[in-house]
């Protein structure tokens, strides 16, 4: 409570903007969340954590400042860890500021550094520069492997899973990148403040994508999707057959391509931006300079609903 007592004086004294007191925000939450875990020794090395039942379900806990993290499957007999220079992917020795740990099926890992208010500035205002300095962590699973939960945050570290299956996935950066490639999931939870968003060839049955100032793309199949932006925009390629879209933005581009438009339901709306449906709807304009679109009667099961302040609205069948 006390850091954020400060990034408030901080604004009305005018050392931080808006865009980075809630950045800061974001990362005394972070912070916090790391210290109220226990440090405790760890069994394992630093490269595999052993004795671990490869058929069986895996959960993670993931709590990061800035190191980078890669979750993927591979072809390993066990939960296999690399640490290495970020820059040069050398493998490097643990160091004692990283902790592992593992309780049955469930692995955490805690970035335990030395966290002053002026240093979590550091991280947001300069996390560019920062990631040249920090830590690649590469976790390796067993092809059968399935994600139960996972639960996986960084302040300034890049996230990113490749070609995994899972249950409940949940990504969040303040700074950092989250990547998704060839992920199928029950549900993924992925939002990042001033970082960007790409989820790519994406199988889910529920995805909720966000960020605040940074980009949202997302092409792959869903059943229902939420995807929320301030100012960077958002875009969306639906390769199956999604049942339900929602999605808003304040100034930002809002562009969803889908299967056969014409049989959505419609909710789109506009206060001063523009709205293009490519054909396949009315675009009723007001006299305030509001633009909308309402269709109720195409169906029971599909529907878009889409709204935003400033920017554009953009529908079109996906090719």
């Amino acid at each position: 409570m006390g850091n954020k007592l400060e990034i408030l004086k901080m604004i009305e004294a005018g050392n931080l903007s808006a865009e980075e007191a809630l950045s800061m925000i974001e990362a005394v939450d972070q912070a916090e969340r790391i210290e109220q875990y226990e440090i405790s020794d760890i069994k394992v090395t630093a490269e595999t954590i052993t004795g671990s039942d490869t058929s069986s379900y895996k959960d993670f806990d993931i709590a990061l400042i800035a190191s980078r993290l890669n979750v993927e499957k591979s072809n390993v007999d066990d939960v296999t860890i690399e640490i290495m220079d970020s820059q040069t992917r050398e493998l490097v020795p643990k160091p004692e500021w990283l902790v592992f740990k593992e309780e049955g099926s469930r692995i955490s890992i805690q970035e335990h550094r030395p966290q002053s208010l002026n240093d979590l500035i550091d991280f947001v205002r300069n996390s560019a520069q920062i990631l040249k300095q920090t830590l690649f962590i590469n976790i390796k699973l067993p092809m059968h492997t399935v994600v139960d939960h996972a639960d996986i945050s960084s302040v300034s570290g890049n996230l990113s899973m490749i070609g995994l299956k899972g249950l409940d996935l949940n990504l969040k950066s303040v700074s950092g990148n989250i990547h998704l490639m060839q992920v199928k999931s029950s549900k993924i939870g992925a939002k990042t403040t001033s970082g960007t968003v790409i989820i790519e060839d994406v199988k889910c049955a529920n995805g909720s994508y966000g960020s605040t100032s940074g980009k949202v793309k997302v092409n792959g199949e869903h059943s229902r999707i939420k995807l929320k932006n301030v100012s960077g925009g958002i875009q969306y390629d639906d390769s199956g057959d999604v049942k339900e879209v929602v999605g808003n933005s304040v100034s930002g581009k809002i562009e969803v391509r889908v299967k056969a438009p014409e049989r959505y339901n419609l909710k789109l709306d506009s206060i001063s931006g523009s709205i293009d449906t490519s054909g396949f709807a009315v675009v009723e304009k007001e006299s305030t300079g509001r633009k909308h679109v309402s269709i109720t009667d195409r169906s029971t099961t599909y529907e878009i609903t889409l709204g935003i302040v400033s920017g554009k609205i953009i529908l079109d069948s996906v090719v």
